[in-house]
């Protein structure tokens, strides 16, 4: 009994032996954590932020490894403080990959350095995540990314106070102030691998801010990710293509003032409220925007744009405002679509310049369409239009079959060459003060005329030159003068666009403009008419009864007509029989009812049984033969033109 007894215990002794040596080749075998990762995981553990820079003058001496990180985002590392991972300055050399991983805590790692690649495809972040004035000198995978919160790449704030230091010199309140313009940023100078601007706090303050943008020097990709905040990227800078295509993010994609030198594409992505590209600038000549079939819940803000190359905005869907004000499309070569967008409430393009060519073929906006001051600049001709557009379209601004159901306003605006708004369909239309094309563009191959507009319907229809309008009778003759040069000098001849014009001045009470704008019709018609005869009947009806809208000409001409007649019966004609001619009023009563029964062929009055041609006057049987004729001819062509048989 006391062997077996001894024999248990030496096995305990001999189990705890083994358990202390493992324990301590285990220990052996972990990595020693830096000094860098041992203020990290303090400052973690207290739920402060660690800046690097600010601990460790040696830039060497802010490196931390790629496993800590990792061990410290995913849970290995136990007491990390709900404020969360909170990094700055750090450098990371080699590639983090946290590819379908879950990251728990609150992450911000701002102002680091990223030398390698960093791939967080399908990765989970459960808090926000911030990368605010890092520099990504790798590509960034960001596929099928899941944030429950925002991710932010907005620019970091360095300073407020100058004198600013950039490393290599200091900048001064005095220096930044004596600088002119309001452009933002100021001044932008490169430290080492990261960039620095200077920026004016607010448009003609005296304040300044010094930043470090976000930078990425290779490719970012976000395809298909899941942002449940918001995705914001103010002044970030990126230097390689940007792919976001079927992005969802439930709250605003905000990237004002960023800069792309590549390609940009969010082809099919889900904004849940705005998506703003505020001062943006798309300046390198392969910067291309696609922004089709993008579902928009909020606005659409894109107020002091630059675009260099294409951009595509084809059926995209706007649930609130599209704000293109002072939005510069500089591609000369590069078209710019908005076919088919969806705007839910309105659409501003006030004071946009549109180098290229331009369509809004389809587009429906159920507010105002507004292009005050909007410059069309394209002039390319139509064999060049084919290439560059691949043949979508062929005018350098179309505007074909849009609908707005507001008012379309293109006040001082000015076109460089062809446009189109066949088929369109507009409340209220607004052509005051336009700059229209130079007419000589006329005789292009391919394009009839500058101005399309068969098919376009609308309310109501101004063209002025007065800022206010009141409706008044004068303006209402200048525009109707203003909107029939026009259709006569750049638009080809089509019916229903005269007859829509007369039919809006007539609904504003104004029959003789309505009535002009008739007339200009059929000299237009005849114009057209290769037919001698058409030309004869349209001078006939025009002088006789103004195609049926003066039909007093007729009168006038009839009772020319029967005056004369009544003055040749004095001279020529005289009683029956050689009677001596009756007193002179009965005479005379006799000469005019004797032209007049002769004129009008329905009457018998039996007057010309009292009156016969004096002797030797063959010329009055002449005449009365001639009189009687051009009744036959005028009177049923004035009885139908009061009738409204004839137009």
């Amino acid at each position: 009994m006391k062997a077996r007894r001894f024999l248990m215990l030496w096995n305990a002794v001999l189990s705890v032996g083994c358990l202390c040596l493992t324990g301590q080749a285990r220990a052996s075998d972990a990595p020693q954590l830096s000094a860098a990762e041992l203020y990290v995981l303090e400052q973690a553990t207290n739920g402060s932020v660690a800046d690097l820079a600010a601990n460790f003058s040696s830039k060497s001496n802010q490196v931390i490894g790629v496993a800590f990180l990792i061990d410290l985002l995913t849970g290995g590392k136990k007491g990390v403080h709900p404020n969360g991972v909170r990094i700055k300055n750090a450098i990371i050399e080699e590639t983090l990959n946290l590819r379908n991983l879950e990251v728990i805590p609150q992450l911000q790692l701002e102002c680091c350095w990223f030398k390698k690649d960093v791939d967080l495809a399908a990765t989970h972040f459960h808090r926000g995540v911030s990368f605010g004035g890092s520099v990504f000198s790798g590509w960034v995978d960001a596929t099928e990314i899941k944030a429950d919160s925002s991710l932010t790449l907005n620019a970091c704030l360095i300073s407020r106070e100058p004198p600013f230091d950039l490393r290599t010199t200091n900048i001064t309140l005095a220096q930044l102030q004596s600088l002119s313009g309001n452009q933002n940023p100021v001044l932008v100078a490169k430290s080492h691998e990261a960039t620095y601007e200077i920026w004016r706090n607010e448009e003609g303050d005296k304040s300044f801010s010094l930043y470090r943008p976000t930078q990425f020097d290779a490719e970012f990709k976000s395809r298909n990710g899941t942002i449940q905040g918001n995705l914001e990227g103010w002044a970030a800078r990126f230097r390689g293509p940007l792919k976001g295509d079927g992005l969802k993010v439930d709250g605003t994609i905000y990237l004002d003032s960023a800069s792309f030198a590549e390609q940009v594409s969010f082809g099919y992505a889900t904004v849940g409220k705005d998506f703003s590209l505020e001062a943006a600038r798309f300046s390198a000549a392969n910067s291309k925007l696609n922004c089709f079939g993008v579902r928009v819940g909020g606005s659409l803000r894109l107020l002091w744009a630059n675009f260099a190359d294409a951009v595509d905005f084809e059926n995209t869907q706007v649930a609130n405002n599209l704000n293109a004000h002072n939005a510069r499309f500089a591609g000369a070569t590069s078209p710019v679509s908005f076919r088919g967008m969806a705007v839910g409430h309105s659409a501003y393009f006030n004071d946009a310049t549109f180098a290229g060519p331009v369509n809004f073929i389809l587009g429906h906006v159920k507010g105002n369409f507004e292009a005050r001051r909007a410059r069309f600049l394209n002039t390319n001709d139509f064999k060049e239009l084919r290439k560059f557009t691949l043949d979508k379209f062929t005018f350098n601004a179309d505007f074909g079959s849009m609908k707005a159901g507001g008012f379309a306003i293109f006040e001082k605006a000015s076109f460089a060459r062809a446009i189109s708004f066949r088929n369109a369909s507009l409340a209220d239309l607004y052509f005051d003060s336009v700059d229209w094309p130079d007419i000589n563009f006329a005789s292009d191959p391919g394009l009839t005329n500058l101005l399309r507009i068969e098919g376009m319907t609308y309310q109501r229809i101004r063209s002025i030159s007065e800022e206010h309008y009141v409706h008044s009778k004068a303006q209402l003759r200048e525009s109707c003068s203003n909107l029939t040069g026009v259709i006569a000098r750049y638009s080809p001849y089509n019916f229903d666009t005269y007859d829509n014009l007369e039919k809006y001045f007539r609904r504003e009470g104004e029959p003789k403009l309505a009535n002009q704008i008739f007339l200009e019709h059929k000299h237009r018609e005849m114009a057209l008419s290769s037919s001698q005869w058409d030309r004869v009947w349209y001078w006939i009806l025009r002088l006789t009864i103004g195609h049926g809208r003066e039909p007093w000409k007729a009168v006038v001409v009839s009772a020319g007509l029967v005056l004369i007649g009544f003055l040749c019966a004095l001279q020529w004609m005289q009683e029956k029989g050689g009677k001596p001619n009756p007193r002179w009023p009965v005479h005379l009563a006799n000469c005019f009812f004797y032209s007049v029964d002769c004129f009008v062929p329905l009457l018998r009055w039996k007057v010309e049984d009292r009156l016969e041609p004096k002797p030797n006057c063959e010329a009055a049987a002449i005449y009365f033969y001639v009189h009687k004729t051009l009744g036959l001819i005028f009177v049923p062509i004035w009885t139908a033109a009061l009738t409204g048989l004839i137009r």
